[in-house]
């Protein structure tokens, strides 16, 4: 058996072997690519049927609770539970301000 033809052989199946996982590769990137908006779109459709099946989000604030000298004001999307108001109304202004920004406090601006 001539070794040059193995060697020949060798060559030719691992060129095909990587040619095929090129352009698998390639097909796959591809087919992401193009089926970027179709996917998008169904998750906002989606997106729109869940949100319009929960209760519409309301927020109020109260201003004018508080110490009137104090400068700066946190807005919650929920009431503070109890255990939460006790560990907020026993800590200094940069603790309270710390733990509610923890709690997901966002600052109101003026």
């Amino acid at each position: 058996m001539d070794p040059a033809a193995s060697r020949r052989k060798k060559i030719l199946w691992l060129s095909v072997k990587a040619t095929v996982t090129l352009l698998s590769v390639l097909g796959g990137t591809l087919l992401g690519y193009y089926m970027i908006k179709p996917s998008v779109t169904r998750e906002n459709d989606s997106n729109k049927g869940y949100d319009a099946s929960q209760a519409p989000f309301t927020a109020s604030v109260q201003t004018e609770l508080g110490d009137p000298r104090q400068d700066w004001v946190m807005v919650l999307d929920r009431e503070l539970t109890e255990g939460e108001t006790r560990k907020l109304t026993s800590s200094d202004d940069a603790a309270a301000f710390a733990y509610l920004r923890s709690l997901g406090g966002r600052l109101l601006t003026y």
